[in-house]
């Protein structure tokens, strides 16, 4: 049974832990905060593609060079710069693997673009954190040490130079790392003066929390919600104003997959899938409080960053008629494309999927296989009882274990072999989300007529997954818990997970969970 807390099997859990410390585990897409934290937004960094996992990268760059807009208000209105944001990382870089704490150091260099492109305005600025970092359980606390800020900004004739003596900058950042998703949350404020001959130009920035977001396999977002503050004085009535302001910053990426048929006497074969990469980036800004002296119309819109969609040609999968009439034909294929399911074993619909091969699905359309690869000189440690290192599921079920994404019975076994129950998998679909507080109700009680028959162990999660609408129920309103699920139901049930962090969890993320 999945759920029961009490795992006999401790000391084989810290072997593996040990075993998995000495994984080098890949770096995520993207830091926290591609974007900047100057009311800016960059195109955004693209997702890995399939490709990238067989073809090794010899010289992995931690330098990105992004196209970027800013909001600038310096002259009491607001302006926008066009430019090219380039963040570097240098020393320890990956605080998501081997120590309990740190340090590593991000750059942020931004200058304008250059001729022929012309605008009024031009910012040059280098940045520089000592970001310092801890690991509690699955969370990483991170602070950003301000150590080295230069900046100008010329506006048409005008030049502003930063006062980094007096200038200061904070941002902290939390984030929760659940099997298949890392969220994140951030709170930033600082303080830039500028002077300009005998004017001086202080701007506030404050966002509480005011930095969100989500990096995973299939898409990732982040928006920043920020308020701005700007005081000018000078000996020139002109030039003494105050500006209120909000801005919004937000980047989204996610990959989708779409069918391209080919003439049947053209190719060899009927057609096979693309996966495209979208990136969206883009500011909403609104002057709430605009200089009492100065009369303009912009004080609201929308900015977008231009970007370009990625394609990649995914595998075709071959040898499906046996699929034809099943309701997961579409499933299936699919999952035989993203690789997923491994090409050279039927995966017949009608029979019945084991807990180590669901397991296995799970682990891999997660892209957890990915992340934590077999280093040089692996050696497995048998975790579960009956779960024997020459499995052929064992890697899997090995990393599904490393991740909290499964558990042993209080006997300490898995069970691989058994049929899955439809209850055991929507638990383990919803820790793979990690959002089971969704579910934490006193006494959980879910809208299905069998309600009863849902083990107490499952409840909160099912209750959680009916919350975010992602399970129904069949047509006469029951859950079936209990009922072994079939190759065919478990292909759709994981096709339905990627196509919900594909794009659904988008809307989910802001309107049931930073508002829940």
């Amino acid at each position: 049974m999945w759920g029961v807390g009490f795992e006999m099997w401790i000391y084989k859990y810290v072997l593996i832990i040990l075993v998995m410390m000495i994984i080098n585990i890949s770096i995520s897409n993207a830091d926290v905060g591609e974007m900047g934290f100057f009311c800016g937004v960059s195109e955004g960094v693209k997702l890995p593609k399939v490709m990238d996992s067989y073809v090794p990268i010899t010289a992995r760059s931690n330098k990105k060079e992004l196209r970027y807009k800013e909001m600038v208000f310096l002259r009491g209105k607001p302006e926008v710069f066009e430019g090219l944001l380039t963040i570097s990382k240098s020393g320890d870089v990956d605080p998501s693997s081997k120590v309990e704490a740190g340090s590593y150091s991000m750059t942020y260099a931004l200058e304008a673009y250059k001729e022929p492109f012309v605008q009024d305005v031009d910012i040059k600025r280098t940045i520089i954190f000592n970001v310092n970092y801890r690991k509690v359980d699955n969370q990483v606390l991170k602070n950003y040490e301000l150590k080295s800020w230069k900046e100008t900004i010329t506006i048409g004739e005008a030049k502003y130079t930063l006062d980094d003596t007096n200038s200061l900058f904070n941002n902290t950042i939390i984030e929760y790392n659940s099997p298949g998703i890392k969220y994140y949350k951030g709170s930033i404020g600082y303080r830039a003066i500028y002077k300009n001959d005998d004017q001086v130009i202080t701007v506030n920035v404050t966002g509480d929390n005011g930095i969100y977001g989500y990096d995973q396999a299939w898409g990732k977002t982040e928006t920043q919600l920020l308020k701005i503050y700007v005081e000018s004085v000078s000996g020139s009535d002109l030039n003494i104003w105050k500006l209120e302001a909000e801005v919004k910053p937000s980047i989204t990426v996610n990959k989708t997959m779409q069918y391209d048929s080919n003439m049947p006497t053209a190719i060899a074969f009927g057609g096979n899938y693309l996966q495209v990469t979208q990136n969206q980036s883009g500011i909403t800004y609104k002057v709430t409080n605009k200089p009492t002296n100065m009369d303009y119309n912009n004080v609201e819109g929308n900015i977008s960053v231009p970007s370009y969609n990625t394609f990649e040609h995914l595998v075709a999968p071959e040898n499906t008629d046996y699929l034809k009439g099943s309701f997961a034909e579409e499933d299936i294929k699919k999952l035989y494309s993203l690789e997923v399911l491994d090409s050279k074993f039927e995966f017949i619909p009608n029979q019945k999927i084991t807990r180590a091969q669901y397991v296995t699905l799970l682990v891999k359309a997660l892209g957890l296989d990915k992340k934590y690869p077999e280093p040089k000189g692996y050696k497995p440690v048998k975790i579960f009882g009956d779960v024997d290192i020459y499995h052929p599921h064992f890697r899997n079920v090995e990393i599904a274990a490393q991740v909290q994404l499964i558990k042993g019975t209080n006997k300490g076994n898995f069970g691989p072999d058994n049929p899955i129950k439809r209850e055991e998998a929507f638990v383990i679909y919803m820790r793979a989300l990690g959002l089971s507080r969704l579910g934490q109700d006193i006494t959980p009680t879910t809208p299905f007529i069998d309600d009863e028959q849902i083990s107490g162990w499952a409840k909160k999660d099912i209750y959680g997954l009916y919350n975010l609408g992602i399970i129904k129920g069949d047509v006469t309103g029951n859950l079936r818990p209990k009922s072994e699920i079939t190759k065919a139901e478990g292909a759709a049930i994981i096709n339905r997970l990627i196509n919900y962090l594909r794009k659904d969890i988008e809307n989910d993320y802001v309107e049931k969970l930073i508002e829940y």
